[in-house]
């Protein structure tokens, strides 16, 4: 018994690290199946990205839920911001910002018109009247409408100053819109934003 108790001590003294290599890696594919499972889904998630230093983007993600989603398909809006003075803005905008993305937020200053086309769906003043009502401020491109002043309802969150929201055109939650959209989610964000 003592034999077998010696080379068991022997055995784990040169193999403790697979042991330890076996339980992270059981530890990481139980962590990896609870999140795809818990994950929801893109056309369940409405995602905003904002250009501005520091922001509440947990809170603006939870009142933005609770006002207009929790009895729709939608289970999760999701705000991801970056500084627009940050040395990665630009490489962040063109990965994170309108990859997948519903809606952007810019400051005035950012974007140059002549890049509306590139990211941004067209805003006709019709549909935007029907979910928002009159738009006190838009920004064009060639005599088309691309973005839409925002009210101060925001400023709560942090985000200060001359913004504008713009619709990314790869984004299914824009109703009449978008050429695939299968709902119009997005335009009933910015409602609740404009308001």
């Amino acid at each position: 018994m003592s034999r077998s108790d010696g080379s068991f001590k022997a055995f784990l003294s040169y193999a403790w690290q697979w042991y330890l290599l076996i339980a992270a890696a059981i530890a990481g594919i139980d962590y990896g199946i609870y999140s795809l499972a818990h994950t929801p889904k893109r056309e369940n998630t409405l995602s905003l990205f904002v250009a501005c230093q520091n922001m509440e983007s947990q809170r603006l993600e939870n009142d933005l839920f609770e006002a207009n989603f929790q009895d729709s398909p939608i289970e999760k809006v999701a705000v991801d911001y970056s500084d627009p003075d940050g040395f990665y803005f630009n490489l962040v905008f063109s990965t994170r910002g309108v990859t997948n993305t519903d809606i952007v937020l810019l400051p005035s200053h950012y974007l140059g018109e002549e890049s509306y086309p590139t990211y941004f769906v067209p805003l006709d003043e019709t549909v935007v009247a029907d979910y928002i009502g009159e738009t006190l401020s838009w920004t064009d491109y060639e005599d088309i409408h691309y973005g839409m002043g925002i009210g101060d309802r925001l400023s709560l969150y942090g985000i200060q100053g001359d913004y504008y929201a713009f619709l990314n055109k790869k984004s299914g939650k824009i109703g009449c819109l978008g050429e695939d959209s299968q709902n119009d989610y997005a335009l009933w964000a910015l409602r609740w934003i404009y308001a």
